[in-house]
């Protein structure tokens, strides 16, 4: 969310919550709720039965504060792309996180990172994917 929208939204509402997550992860897989004065705009925490790995370039996690990948695991992850299983095996991984035979996570291609207080803020696309 934008965070012009936020400021313009907040006035006109009794609460705001920002929403992330693609499609290929049941839509919304984060939430935060926005509040005045705006600063920066969050992600928020993985909702229920949903993990969300900041990882790097060579698929470890990374420190709190630190840029990586957003990846997303859990019940809500899609198996793939219909009839591009080339682009699902790009996309859609085996998720060593989970504990779960066969369990897969799905790479964003947002870059984000986990601050102290365990929310996550989105960084934007990753311009070299």
């Amino acid at each position: 969310m934008p965070r012009d929208l936020a400021e313009a939204l907040l006035p006109l509402v009794t609460e705001l919550w920002n929403g992330y997550g693609p499609t290929e992860t049941t839509v919304w897989s984060t939430f935060h709720r926005v509040q005045a004065p705006v600063g920066r705009i969050l992600i928020g925490r993985p909702v229920a039965n949903t993990q969300v790995h900041v990882l790097d370039a060579r698929g470890r996690p990374t420190p709190v504060g630190v840029t990586g990948e957003l990846c997303i695991g859990g019940r809500g992850v899609a198996l793939g792309y219909r009839g591009r299983d080339d682009l699902t095996r790009e996309r859609f991984l085996p998720d060593p996180f989970a504990g779960a035979p066969g369990a897969t996570m799905y790479r964003t291609g947002d870059l984000g990172r986990y601050l102290p207080s365990g929310e996550l803020e989105c960084l934007g696309r990753n311009k070299g994917r």
